[in-house]
Parts: C-alpha cells; structure tokens; sequence
C-alpha cells in the first residue's frame, strides 16, 4: 500500500477501512498551509508571505502564525507560503512562541528552532538528534459552561 502523493512519507494502514492515512489527519497544522479541526474538517489557508494571520481565535486561546514564501510569478494569481512561525495565547495571558529563525545558508546541524514560554526561551540541545513523540493524539473538546 503506497502513501497518498501530498504525504508520501507520513502515512499509515488504517485497518479499518483498508486505505493509507496521512498522518496529518488529524486536529492541528500539517501540510502547510493545511489545518484539520477536531472534527475532521480541513481548511485550506492561502497567505500573503511576510504577513501575519490570526488563524484561531477562541475562548481560552489565540493562534496567530506568520507566513513567509515566495511572491507568485509567471501568471500565478497567488504567493507561494509557509509558515515560519507560531505564537499562542492560552489560558487568560501565558504565551508560547514557536518559530523558526531566520538564515542565510541553511545547515542541518545546527537548530533554528525557537521556542518561547511566557516570554523566556526554551533551551534546546545544540547538536544531536533529539526527538519527541507526543504520547496522545490531539483532540478538541468543548469547554465545560461556564
């Protein structure tokens, strides 16, 4: 069984229905510019690079993501874009910034994520291959009336 062409490095078997699966189906960002909701539903975002978009916005939280990309040309009606970087407001006030900084010339080596959390940094590894692998899988629950 082969991976859908916009996934083909990212899917798996679902048994139940006898078809591959990327593994971006399900809630969060994935695919850029590509975000599916809890309940399935996948929205597709197309930006303007060097802009900021309010991409969430709920009680409890706030997402805003910065797009970079390349200005659509030869006859393009729309830029090309990705998103560089992701700021949260969660939780009446506590911020998280996840991005990744600018470079000249991309190395693998080195790390050009950074993380924010409530304004001071998140120090990550300079060498190695460290990995994380969340334990659960996302999902969006309404919030209990108030």
């Amino acid at each position: 069984m082969d991976c859908p062409s916009y996934c083909p490095q990212s899917c798996y078997a679902n048994c139940n229905t006898c078809k591959p699966v990327c593994v971006c189906n399900t809630p969060g960002a994935c695919g850029d510019p590509r975000f599916i909701g809890g309940d399935g539903n996948t929205f597709y975002f197309h930006g303007h690079r060097d802009a900021d978009f309010c991409v969430v916005s709920n009680r409890g939280i706030h997402i805003n993501a910065h797009f970079i990309g390349k200005s659509g040309h030869n006859g393009m009606s729309r830029d090309f874009t990705w998103i560089q970087a992701i700021a949260v407001l969660f939780n009446d006030g506590h911020r998280l910034y996840v991005g990744v900084r600018k470079t000249g010339t991309w190395d693998d080596v080195v790390e050009h994520l950074e993380i924010t959390l409530g304004g001071e940094p998140v120090h990550l590894p300079a060498h190695g291959t460290g990995k994380w692998t969340s334990s659960r899988v996302p999902s969006c629950q309404s919030p209990a009336p108030r």
